[in-house]
This record gives structure tokens, C-alpha cells and sequence, in this order.
């Protein structure tokens, strides 16, 4: 009988524990997203932009690596409008 009590109290902990885990990933996985794979696709499309002629600047909005990773694009437009000018 208290086996049987013991057991059932197991089965709701685990069961518990898995809810939080999977809430916790999901969590987890959206934050993720949202704070990497969405600008990364956004600098992507703009890059494809740059490489197909279009040579405008990306806007800087932020101070972490993908803005970083914007002022050296940037930089490439700058040189690459100079090497168009000397043509």
C-alpha cells in the first residue's frame, strides 16, 4: 500500500518535472531565436542586397556583435563605393 502511495507520487513528480523542463526548452529555444537567428537573418538578406548592387548602408542599431558585424559592412560599402568611383 505504501509502495503502491510512493509509486503514484513518483509518476505526478516526474510528470511534473517533465512540464517544467519542456516549458523551460520552449523558453529557451524562442530566446534563441529571437535574439540571434532573426538578425542574423536580417543581416543576411541585407548582405544579399549588397552582393547583388545595391550599396546601402545597414543601419546600426545595436552595440553587440551584430552591430559590429553592420559597421564592417559598412565599412566594405564605404571601400567598395571608393573603388566604384575610381573606375
Amino acid at each position: 500500500m505504501i509502495n503502491e502511495k510512493a509509486s503514484a507520487i513518483a509518476k505526478q513528480i516526474s510528470l511534473i518535472e517533465f512540464a517544467v523542463t519542456s516549458i523551460l526548452m520552449i523558453i529557451i529555444l524562442i530566446s534563441i531565436r529571437k535574439l540571434y537567428l532573426i538578425p542574423l537573418k536580417k543581416i543576411d538578406k541585407e548582405v544579399t542586397k549588397i552582393s547583388e548592387g545595391t550599396l546601402k548602408k545597414l543601419k546600426i542599431t545595436t552595440h553587440d556583435e551584430f552591430g559590429r558585424i553592420r559597421k564592417s559592412i559598412n565599412t566594405m560599402i564605404d571601400a567598395l563605393r571608393e573603388r566604384e568611383a575610381k573606375s
